[in-house]
């Protein structure tokens, strides 16, 4: 491996459709969209939602997996504009808003993104250099923090 890459993906699974459409709901979203969502849904009494996102990284060193994820429920009807994705039709537990409706600074702090982030940042092989050999440079960290990206992007 040349350079390191770091690499993410996010799926939403709906326990009344035993955890699909997962990573396919970018696939479901871009063919029926939020509402077609909502209404293949509609007659569910089960809303119980699941986000997960999983980050990679890869470098010389080997690959790294780590996830995050968030609890919550399908709302009923789309709320919130100019969200992303399913942000729209998502609630975290613990809190009436979907995504959407709230702010950028609280999504950043309760999402699964977030939460995928924080764990690579505290992955041992990745949080501190190997010790080196005697005889061996001393090795860099395997993920500087430049590469870590920023938790409040728009659209995460």
């Amino acid at each position: 491996m040349y350079d390191p890459v770091l690499v993410d993906d996010t799926g939403l699974t709906l326990s009344a459709w035993n955890g699909l459409p997962s990573a396919l709901v970018a696939w479901l979203l871009d063919s029926v969209g939020t509402q077609g969502i909502l209404d293949m849904t509609a007659n569910l009494t089960d809303r119980a939602a699941t986000v997960t996102t999983a980050v990679r990284y890869a470098d010389s060193n080997g690959i790294q997996v780590v996830t995050g994820t968030l609890q919550g429920t399908l709302a009923t009807e789309q709320r919130g504009a100019n969200g992303f994705g399913y942000d729209e039709i998502f609630i975290p537990a613990g809190g009436n808003l979907t995504f959407t409706e709230m702010p950028s600074e609280q999504k950043s702090l309760v999402s699964h993104r977030r939460l995928a982030v924080d764990a690579l940042r505290t992955e041992p092989e990745l949080a501190t250099a190997a010790t080196p050999t005697s005889s061996a440079p001393t090795p860099k960290p395997a993920m500087p923090a430049s590469m870590v990206p920023p938790v409040s992007a728009p659209g995460t």
